[in-house]
């Protein structure tokens, strides 16, 4: 009787540790203040095959419409996901911390490098995920 107690007080403690480090909740209580400001930019490159010099603006980066998956860069978790516009933008507000913002897609190309980003409360910024078209 006396193991089966002890394996339940593990169990219990456990379990109530992890809500304790992992605890989320559905919605945020802070103020709009302490949340941070997130303006992201996805495009694709390289368009065209060869650069030329002067740059051809038919060449320029292009926007890219992708969902975003926003993750917990401490456990790696998903956070949220969003969409970007058809400009490849996209601005949220989202509690400080460290994240990695990922672009989900459903083959090798193109291709987008993960973006490790630091939020601070109350101060907006602006980044850029460039994505390989694979185009040389």
């Amino acid at each position: 009787m006396r193991k089966g107690f002890t394996w339940v007080a593990v169990i219990v403690l456990t379990s109530f540790i992890s809500a304790i480090l992992f605890y989320e909740p559905w919605g945020s209580s802070r103020s709009n203040a302490e949340m941070g400001t997130v303006h992201l930019r996805v495009l694709l490159s390289p368009i065209c095959p060869v650069e030329r010099n002067p740059p051809d603006p038919a060449c320029a980066p292009k926007p890219y419409k992708t969902t975003i998956t926003i993750l917990k860069a401490l456990t790696n978790t998903p956070y949220k996901n969003y969409v970007t516009d058809a400009s490849g933008n996209l601005t949220f507000l989202i509690d400080p911390g460290a994240y990695i913002l990922h672009s989900e897609s459903t083959s090798s190309l193109p291709y987008c490098a993960d973006l490790r980003i630091e939020v601070l409360a109350n101060k907006p910024q602006s980044v850029v995920i460039n994505c390989d078209t694979g185009i040389r």
